[in-house]
């Protein structure tokens, strides 16, 4: 990934806008307005950033996250259990711009080794002085975080990274899934 290009696009595009998106996603934790923001330097919940792709996913937000499937509670209609009032991203100008982002950084960049023999989309990602390591994406209809780290917020050690240990977790999970 390259931060320097990520930062860029973000202030060409404008900060707000940025800021905007992640609210619609339906990121709600603290987010700051600096340049930094675009390399997802805020601490946002696994639950958070993972709902924020499934809105991703499905083309709609903002995802109402939940830990049973709609069915096991008694819940018909999917489209009413999950997608609170929101939007729909369009098609051409946002939805497969994005894809093809995630596509490319489950497929062929840093997050590869998540990569399965059927359509992955997905985003490495990895703190400072390497404490936290995630994966988040999708492939189907499901779609799956991976946090990597230590209860005691000690460094995982320089091997491990979100497309390291986090993307190959969430391989081993999907692929049979």
């Amino acid at each position: 990934s390259s931060n320097a290009a990520t930062v860029r696009l973000s202030e060409a595009v404008g900060r707000g806008n940025v800021l905007r998106a992640a609210r619609d996603l339906g990121i709600w934790a603290p987010l700051p307005d600096t340049p930094s923001v675009a390399l997802g330097t805020a601490g946002v919940s696994l639950l958070e950033l993972t709902s924020a792709y499934a809105a991703v996913a499905g083309g709609r937000y903002p995802v109402k996250a939940t830990g049973l499937a709609p069915a096991a509670r008694g819940e018909e209609d999917l489209t009413d259990a999950f997608f609170m009032r929101g939007g729909r991203l369009d098609r051409g100008r946002d939805w497969r711009p994005v894809l093809d982002l995630l596509w490319a950084a489950a497929n062929e960049g840093t997050g590869r080794r998540a990569a399965l023999a059927t359509p992955t989309f997905g985003k490495t990602g990895t703190s400072q002085d390497n404490r936290d390591a995630l994966f988040v994406g999708f492939a189907g209809d499901l779609v799956v975080g991976v946090w990597v780290g230590r209860d005691d917020n000690k460094p995982l050690g320089r091997n491990v990274s979100g497309g390291t240990a986090a993307a190959q977790i969430w391989r081993s999970f999907m692929a049979p899934a």
